[in-house]
């Protein structure tokens, strides 16, 4: 399963960019999140899971993954990841979030 989310803007706040919620009676398995910008150097990236913040202040040199291994999620758990610019210059920047359910 794949979640994508899109962020072109210049704001220096965070804000939510692609989102997992895990279906009930399922567990969740979180594989990687991709990010992909156009300006890394003024990307900062935030990850939410179940609520909490697991990343956040993260400026990806390139299209790296963020790699997870498979971390299992319980039902109703969320992932959500946010993007912000870092000084105001608009980007463009592209969220995917790998993972699978299963149950």
């Amino acid at each position: 399963m794949f979640e994508v989310g899109n962020f072109n803007a210049g704001t220096q706040a965070y804000t939510s960019t692609a989102k997992w919620t895990i279906t009930a009676d399922k567990v969740g398995e979180l594989k990687e999140i991709l990010i992909i910008s156009d300006n890394y150097a003024k990307t900062l990236i935030q990850v939410k899971i179940t609520g909490m913040t697991t990343v956040t202040g993260w400026a990806p040199q390139a299209a790296m993954p963020l790699i997870y291994e498979d971390l299992k999620l319980a039902a109703a758990a969320e992932v959500e990841v946010s993007v912000m610019s870092s000084d105001g210059t608009t980007i463009d920047v592209d969220v995917v979030i790998v993972g699978k359910e299963i149950g």
